[in-house]
């Protein structure tokens, strides 16, 4: 899988939102592909903003970039 592409903010909570998005995917019946794919889409998003626990990943902006639908990254 090729990483998505954002622009690096902090890396503080990376690993715990990309488990987080495993948690989600894996709890809503998706693929192991899938699973990999959200919950990169999530940690990459998580790693565009700062302070990451006042802006967590929305799932709409997760599955746009899931899907290369732009949303503002």
């Amino acid at each position: 899988m090729r990483p998505f592409d954002v622009k690096v903010k902090s890396t503080l909570g990376a690993g715990d939102t990309f488990k987080a998005g495993c948690v989600y995917a894996l709890l809503h019946g998706l693929t192991d592909a899938e699973t990999v794919r959200f919950a990169a889409a999530c940690s990459a998003i998580g790693i565009s903003r700062f302070p990451l626990p006042l802006h967590p990943p929305r799932l709409e902006e997760v599955m746009a970039l899931v899907h290369h639908t732009p949303c503002g990254l």
